[in-house]
């Protein structure tokens, strides 16, 4: 399945949520369910990227904040700004669910805010691995700043060449 749909399926919630096409009843989850679908999209995207320059990060709890601070520390500022917007996306995707008080992610223009996001996110993401990206881009380097950190961290990524 390709990730991307889980943003699709977050822009179709919120757009729903905000056009009254949902019972107001089932608003709260919808712009709930939206966050978390566009952090899942983000996530499973960063995944793919660490495919493509060729590392494997362990798949648990923990490799959602490991790729954030891989992506924080792999030296390209792109990359550091992609591993920001994963991080903002993660912290108010576990507050849409696990914090049922936490009113503004009931809010559709929180969700549609957080959507951009994550388009944001992935279309870096996408830009720098079909090779059309403004500068030229090259992941062995990112690659190797990545293991060094995770190294020094003892985080698990390693490399698949």
């Amino acid at each position: 399945m390709n990730p991307r749909s889980f943003l699709s399926l977050a822009k179709a919630l919120v757009d729903d949520a905000t056009n009254s096409r949902i019972a107001s009843p089932l608003h709260a989850a919808a712009c709930r369910s939206a966050i978390s679908r566009a952090y899942y999209a983000t996530f499973q995207v960063a995944c793919e990227f660490f495919t493509s320059i060729k590392l494997e990060v362990g798949r648990n709890a923990a490799s959602h904040i490991t790729i954030q601070h891989a992506l924080n520390n792999s030296g390209d500022a792109s990359l550091i700004a992609v591993g920001m917007k994963l991080g903002t996306l993660h912290r108010d995707r576990l507050k849409a669910d696990y914090e049922p008080n936490w009113a503004e992610s009931d809010k559709s223009r929180h969700a549609a805010k957080l959507i951009l996001l994550a388009d944001e996110a992935i279309a870096k993401l996408d830009e720098l691995t079909s090779g059309v990206a403004s500068r030229a881009f090259d992941g062995t380097p990112i690659a190797s700043q990545i293991l060094n950190w995770a190294s020094l961290t003892q985080k698990n990524i390693r490399s698949t060449k």
